[in-house]
């Protein structure tokens, strides 16, 4: 991005910056501490990189210094050199070819006070990605900024407004979010998940996952962890009474239970192939029936939502010792929304009408897993 800059120069950024305006939108922006190194001073988000040449007037921040995916944020002055806002934020853009991104689209492009703004959305390695960048004119200097991050970590962080209480060093609080995001605030959350002391509900998967869907689902996560083996397995036991009722094994004596289980696998490859294993067994009365699947296809990541396409499934069904049937065929486009109760674990609520090999489904035609990172 640099590159299309012959020639630095020092300017107040604060100052500068201080003149756009940006939309807001609900976010939260990081922790920041106050930097300064001689002339110039801004907003640095704790424990991140910071590279600054005060001679040159720029500044350069990132989240994670050893990763090149990882948020960044700069920010440059030069001479104007009869350059023009929107030629630079459309130069800036099309240089994010060069960083790897494709399928670049613009979400929004508008003149501002005194600038021009531009944002896009592209992937860069099969993750979804957005970059801002703000050019602006100021006397006979004319700046650049840019920021630019996975789509939902450019969200979480506060978007373009991240520029502005960074490198523009303006006040964080101007941008607030005043809604409130309160558990209890939600009527949709079921009463008896919202109980602490109540642990055989509070701690239910379906109890966790309300409470983080109230919140807003915005546990902090880093999305290029998704690749890898994800997996679930839940077990249910109901052992009768011995008596009227019961099944017992007559050889062995083993009194035999009613159960139901299940296990999940879902492989993310990081060339954007997916994989999903599914087996459910069951049994009652001593029958046992079990339903088994295979699902591939392509994936892509936008933000915290997982896009599926291209995908077909083979199926195997089979019904208390009847002889097995087995199904194959095309499934639709899907997304599915990932709610992480931490780094290494995530629900998904699959649709069963879509994938209709899915057992234990609610009543809304839904089945929630828990899914955890093994490898």
């Amino acid at each position: 991005m640099i590159t299309i800059i012959e020639r630095l120069v020092k300017k107040d950024m604060k100052k500068v910056l201080g003149l756009l305006l940006f939309l807001n939108f609900a976010f939260a922006f990081p922790p920041l501490q106050s930097y300064q190194e001689g002339s110039i001073r801004f907003n640095l988000p704790v424990s991140w990189a910071v590279q600054v040449d005060e001679q040159q007037g720029t500044i350069f921040l990132q989240e994670n210094p050893n990763d090149l995916a990882s948020p960044q944020i700069f920010l440059l002055t030069a001479t104007t050199n009869n350059n023009s806002p929107k030629a630079m934020v459309e130069q800036a853009s099309q240089n994010m070819k060069n960083l790897g991104m494709s399928n670049i689209q613009i979400l929004e492009s508008k003149p501002i006070n005194n600038g021009y703004m531009m944002l896009i959305s592209g992937s860069r390695n099969n993750q979804a990605v957005k970059s801002a960048f703000i050019s602006f004119t100021n006397a006979n200097s004319i700046a650049l900024a840019g920021f630019s991050a996975n789509s939902n970590r450019f969200d979480e962080l506060g978007g373009v407004n991240l520029i502005y209480v960074t490198v523009g060093g303006q006040d964080p609080t101007q941008y607030a979010d005043n809604s409130s995001n309160s558990v209890a605030a939600n009527s949709k959350i079921d009463p008896l998940c919202l109980n602490p002391n109540d642990d055989i509900y509070y701690n239910l998967d379906y109890c966790v996952y309300q409470r983080i869907k109230a919140q807003g689902n915005n546990i902090p996560v880093d999305i290029s962890n998704i690749f890898g083996t994800w997996e679930a397995i839940e077990t249910y036991a109901n052992i009768l009474e011995d008596g009227s009722g019961s099944y017992q094994n007559t050889v062995t004596g083993e009194i035999i239970q009613d159960s139901s289980e299940y296990a999940v696998d879902i492989n993310l490859y990081n060339n954007g192939k997916y994989e999903i294993y599914y087996l459910y067994n069951i049994i009652s009365g001593g029958c046992k029936s079990s339903v088994s699947a295979y699902e591939t296809g392509d994936y892509q990541i936008d933000g915290r939502t997982l896009k599926l396409a291209n995908a077909s499934f083979q199926n195997n069904i089979s019904q208390c010792g009847q002889r097995e049937q087995r199904y194959s065929g095309q499934l639709n486009d899907d997304s599915l929304e990932l709610v992480f109760a931490s780094q290494n674990k995530v629900f998904i609520d699959f649709d069963c009408n879509l994938r209709q090999y899915l057992v234990s489904c609610d009543n809304f035609a839904k089945q929630l897993i828990s899914l955890t990172k093994i490898r």
